[in-house]
């Protein structure tokens, strides 16, 4: 396999070498304007996503790309105080063209950031990921993607199931905005993955802070949001097509999108994926029964008038996931064996059947939006359900196989209307309210429920304010939230019980963003903020299969109160490096985590590990490096690091479950192309997660696994084909098929992590 990848690359190699020679010689010129006045908008950001080429507009608006090949790019265009937008257009001749901003519209959060490569950033709080960056991770899991962050990782189950861990927070504490509607599912559970496509989303973006204000107590971690672009103004219609193959489970992976301007007032775009994968190996063995299928589809349509718009959004998740056979085990001998094998019980040949235990999840989404322009700003407006049903299956004997262990159905209605005024001297800002009711139902399974019957209801004022100046923003907000707990459940008795639980709290959140000189930018984020115990940390009771382990609720849990700072240093110099430091503490009265206990327990359904819900005073802090330079001769380095220290301050110990250092490099050689293949790109990337020796002393069922080092590599370019676009991407993930174990999935116990993976992806861009 090794001979035959270094032969491709050779072939990639001299192949680039003749498209250099032929070269490309297309001249892109352009005016960047205000939509309202048509005034000329300088030192505005052109940025052609394909080639990572940019500049920046003149004073009087006025932008030129030089040595440009034929093909369809995207051109994303960015300005202080305006949105970013992106337009997707085909370039065959020497091309004039105009781009015309919004100001002062996006506002959704007190710290507003744009992140895109060697682009200077207005707050080192947010990231985000689009065009070619996003199109390099497709076919990954929502929080695999979210890797691509600097100070994000993950904590998983197995392969297939991670969830998005920042700053050391994961789960309930990290808000998930899903096309504008706060994400609602069975979140709690660190096996529970985001019920979302990523392919439905053109792109992604990152808060690491606590300002965000606009979406309330779930984001006292940090909020990510998914969103689509809308179709650029100059197309009738656009459209892709994705194919991905993954050698590792023998994954099959495809999605397509096309979306189509029917008139000057109305446009649609419909979306949808599908994934099958069956068991994953790892370096040594095969990983039973954790194969995986998907089926998603979405639609989005806009109808627009001058002053009033209307945005109608539906969707529909649907996916099957096998939980490695080997983590559930008969006994309490073979328990405590399994914790000390190499190679985990029940491995069997490779199969697509997923058997049980596995899980089975449905999520259905619809919203609705109006936006109303008026000379003194605009009012937004928006409805959105929510269906989120969940099934988990246990190994059970006979015809009770198929009947699921855990049967939740969760409803979710919710409203938001806000108000964004328009500058009141040097001042921008919006008001408004937030109100949710939510409702979970347990059918029957002949198993006392996991998670009990219970109504969640509340609602919130919020309001910000941000202060512009030609150097320096200054940002302020407030928000505060009510809300209510119903719960019903029948004790060991049988008997009914009823608990109610009222929360109350308040976030408050500061920042301020100065351009030190024209290098140089710094951001300071100061918010505190609380979230009240989710029905799962106050009411577990039984196996959660999915985890292998036993979990418990603690009814007397009392509400998390958090306050972060964060400050950010970006040193950016155009065309040689951008280098971004973030660094973080984070001070958290009763903070809830799952603890282990001592003893492992036997039921009728097995033996499991236990776990209980306890809280404590936490303070975490930690660092964020993000340096990028360009280097003579095509060659670009990018390297990443995080770390995170936490402490439970009333034991007097580490945190348990918290990331391990991290540190990654990867390095890119480019060559531009000529006719038919353009953007030509290679790339070796290594990264390296350290043991995790800050552990509480002998909490533990088995020590932290040791750290380790892996081996990445890429080759990637596009290809005219009809006027057209193919992208093709050709990447191995754990190039020599290292085995290790990560300290944040959850499996670790039991298996290896997968092993090396071959990717190969296609895209299929179209435009008119």
């Amino acid at each position: 396999m090794g001979r035959a990848l270094l032969i491709t690359l050779l072939g990639f190699f001299a192949f680039a070498a003749n498209a250099q020679q032929n070269g490309c010689n297309i001249k892109v010129q352009g005016r960047i304007a205000d939509e309202h006045e048509a005034k000329p908008l300088p030192f505005a950001t052109i940025l052609i996503v394909e080639l990572q080429r940019g500049a920046t507009s003149e004073e009087d608006g006025a932008f030129i790309l030089n040595d440009i090949c034929p093909g369809s790019y995207t051109f994303r265009i960015s300005h202080l105080g305006c949105e970013t937008i992106e337009q997707q257009i085909n370039i065959q001749k020497d091309t004039s063209l105009l781009f015309e901003l919004e100001h002062h519209t996006e506002l959704l959060e007190l710290v507003q950031v744009q992140s895109t490569r060697l682009q200077p950033k207005s707050s080192a709080a947010e990231g985000s990921l689009r065009g070619a960056e996003l199109d390099r991770l497709r076919g990954k899991t929502l929080g695999e993607s979210l890797k691509a962050f600097t100070g994000l990782s993950t904590i998983n189950t197995g392969a297939n199931i991670s969830k998005p861990v920042i700053h050391g927070l994961h789960s309930s504490r990290i808000q998930i905005m899903n096309h504008g509607v706060q994400q609602e599912g069975q979140e709690w559970g660190l096996e529970h993955a985001p019920e979302i496509d990523p392919f439905a989303a053109n792109e992604i973006k990152v808060i690491k802070g606590v300002g965000a204000i606009a979406y309330g107590t779930g984001a006292l971690g940090g909020v990510v949001l998914l969103d689509h672009t809308s179709l650029p103004s100059g197309q009738r219609y656009n459209g892709n097509v994705h194919l991905i193959g993954m050698s590792n489970g023998r994954q099959l992976i495809s999605a397509v999108q096309f979306a189509e301007r029917r008139n000057e007032n109305f446009s649609y775009r419909i979306q949808g994926s599908y994934k099958k994968g069956g068991d994953l190996n790892a370096p040594d063995y095969q990983l039973t029964n954790t194969g995986a299928t998907e089926l998603n589809f979405s639609l989005g349509a806009t109808y627009q008038q001058e002053n009033w718009s209307s945005k109608l959004y539906l969707s529909r998740y649907d996916s099957e996931t096998g939980i490695l056979r080997g983590a559930h085990i008969g006994n309490l001998t073979d328990l405590e064996a399994a914790y000390a094998r190499e190679e985990p019980f029940f491995t069997e040949d490779f199969s697509y059947e997923i058997n049980n235990p596995r899980q089975k999840v449905s999520h259905y989404l619809a919203r609705w939006e109006q936006e109303l322009k008026t000379d003194h700003g605009r009012w937004v407006g928006d409805l959105s359900y929510q269906l989120n049903q969940r099934q988990e299956f246990d190994i059970r004997r006979g015809e009770r196989n198929d009947i699921p262990a855990v049967d939740l159905n969760l409803q979710a209605f919710r409203n938001n209307i806000f108000w964004e005024h328009q500058p009141w001297g040097d001042w921008v800002g919006k008001i408004g309210w937030s109100g949710f009711y939510r409702q979970n139902r347990n059918d029957e399974t002949g198993i006392r429920p996991l998670i009990p019957w219970y109504n969640n209801y509340g609602g919130s004022l919020f309001w910000t304010e941000r202060w512009l100046r030609e150097a320096f923003q200054l940002e302020l907000g407030a928000r505060y939230d009510v809300q209510h707990l119903q719960v019903k459940k029948f004790d060991q008795q049988n008997n009914l019980q009823e608990f109610n639980y009222n929360f109350t709290g308040l976030t408050l959140a500061a920042g301020l963003i100065t351009q030190l000189n024209s290098e140089l930018q710094f951001s300071s984020n100061l918010g505190y903020t609380f979230r009240p115990p989710n029905v799962s940390e106050l009411f577990s009771e039984g196996l959660h299969h999915g985890s292998a382990a036993i979990e418990e609720g603690n009814i007397g849990l009392d509400t998390e109160r958090g306050l972060k700072w964060i400050n950010a240093l970006i040193f950016q110099r155009e065309g040689r490096w951008n280098i971004e430091v973030d660094a973080y503490v984070h001070l958290i009265d009763n903070y809830i985590y799952l603890r282990p206990q001592e003893e492992n327990r036997l039921t009728i359904r097995g033996a499991f590990p236990v776990f209980a819900y306890t809280q404590t005073n936490a303070r975490l802090y930690g660092l964020d490096v993000l340096a990028e330079f360009q280097l003579p001769g095509n060659f670009n380095l990018e390297t990443k690091a995080a770390i995170v220290r936490a402490r439970d301050l009333e034991l007097d110990e580490p945190l348990f479950l918290m990331p391990a250092d991290r540190v990654s490099a990867q390095l890119f050689y480019s060559l531009s192309g000529n006719r038919k293949m353009k953007d030509l790109r290679f790339g070796f990337g290594v990264s390296h997660i350290a043991r995790q020796s800050r552990v509480p002393e002998g909490l533990d069922f088995v020590p932290p696994p040791a750290g380790y080092t892996l081996l990445n590599a890429e080759v990637s370019s596009n290809w005219l084909v009809g006027g057209q676009t193919l992208g093709v991407v050709l990447s191995v993930n754990n190039l020599v098929n290292v085995a290790y174990r990560d300290y944040l999935n959850r499996l670790r116990y039991f298996a290896d992590n997968a092993g090396r993976n071959i990717e190969l992806k296609l895209k299929y861009q179209f435009s008119k």
